[in-house]
């Protein structure tokens, strides 16, 4: 593992988005603190709630219908990816 902190996200496919797409839209948690405009982002990875304890993440995943955990460097990058991808579409 690299000397940054480990860190944890919930992220989740996006509504209306088929499952079964080659290409899945996916949505982060947004940290509240840094916008209250927002509750998810496809494509800002500024915004993406960092949780320190995977325990607390698992917790607050259970409430969301859909929503994952997975290692909050890969929300970065995956958010990043489609940031990019959809940057490139206009």
């Amino acid at each position: 593992m690299s000397d940054k902190e480990e860190g944890w996200a919930i992220v989740q496919h996006a509504p209306g988005e088929p499952r079964n797409k080659t290409e899945p839209i996916f949505l982060a948690l947004v940290d509240r603190l840094k916008t209250q405009e927002l509750w998810w982002t496809a494509d800002d990875p500024k915004l993406v709630m960092k949780f320190h304890k995977k325990h607390a993440a698992d917790h607050s995943a259970a409430r969301l219908k859909g929503a994952v955990v997975i290692l909050f460097e890969h929300a970065l990058k995956t958010i990043t990816e489609q940031k990019d991808k959809f940057s490139g579409e206009k």
